[in-house]
């Protein structure tokens, strides 16, 4: 994605990027690329993350308690703080969305 921006910054093209490259190279590289966010926040754009722990009774190896635990963790009110207070150069990368749900 970073030599996508680098591309379009010299070509002065229209791309679609996530945030965290974008981030580093508009606001952490030197020298930065010269382009603005055009639309962001839309629901198209979302690229949520999500945790599935491995069903156990198909795959009898895998740590069953370890999944559980880190998808309860993940989910947690203070994991979620964690995740919304992560910053790149001031600037927030992600939204957490398993708080009141």
């Amino acid at each position: 994605m970073g030599k996508t921006l680098t591309f379009s910054d010299e070509k002065r093209a229209y791309l679609l990027s996530d945030r965290g490259t974008y981030v580093k190279f508009k606001h952490g590289k030197t020298p930065a690329v010269d382009l603005e966010v055009l639309c962001e926040g839309d629901t198209a754009l979302h690229n949520p993350y999500g945790v599935i722990p491995v069903n156990s009774s198909k795959h009898p190896r895998v740590k069953a308690a370890l999944a559980e635990k880190f998808a309860r963790w993940i989910t947690s009110e203070p994991a979620q703080g964690l995740i919304a207070d992560y910053k790149l150069h001031g600037r927030q990368l992600f939204y957490p969305d398993a708080i009141g749900k």
